[in-house]
Formats: C-alpha cells, sequence, structure tokens
C-alpha cells in the first residue's frame, strides 16, 4: 500500500490476540501515522511492539497513538 501513510484504527476493539497483526502494521513502511487509541491492548503487547521498533530500526513511524488502552 505505498499511498496509505496514516490509518486510523481507534476503537475497534484490538487486543493482545492481534499482536502479530500490530508488528506487521509497525514494519509496514509506507505507514507514518498509527492511531491505536481506545482499544484492549495490554501492556505484554505494548512492550513487544516498542521492542519491535527498536529491533527492527523502524524510524518511518513519526507518530503512534496508544492512549486510552488496557494497559497498567
Amino acid at each position: 500500500m505505498p499511498c496509505l501513510s496514516t490509518l486510523l484504527l481507534r476503537h475497534n476493539g484490538i487486543d493482545d490476540s492481534h499482536r502479530d497483526e500490530l508488528l506487521a502494521l509497525l514494519s509496514n513502511k509506507s505507514i507514518c501515522k498509527l492511531d491505536l487509541s481506545s482499544n484492549q491492548i495490554e501492556s505484554s503487547t505494548m512492550l513487544a511492539m516498542g521492542e519491535h521498533l527498536l529491533e527492527q530500526q523502524l524510524s518511518h513511524l513519526s507518530w503512534l497513538d496508544l492512549s486510552r488502552n488496557s494497559y497498567s
């Protein structure tokens, strides 16, 4: 999807069962802004996402909204 730069997925019921899909989204280099706010993503998946971003050196993502999720 070369034309997709912003993906808004807020209020979509996304939870930890979607972990693999979330990691794949982070690897999509055409996405610069990703809104995953107001879902049910928990801290273990948040940690995996952060580690994935660092390990893969994914600097294409300039904005990531994870607010209002289930992490503690």
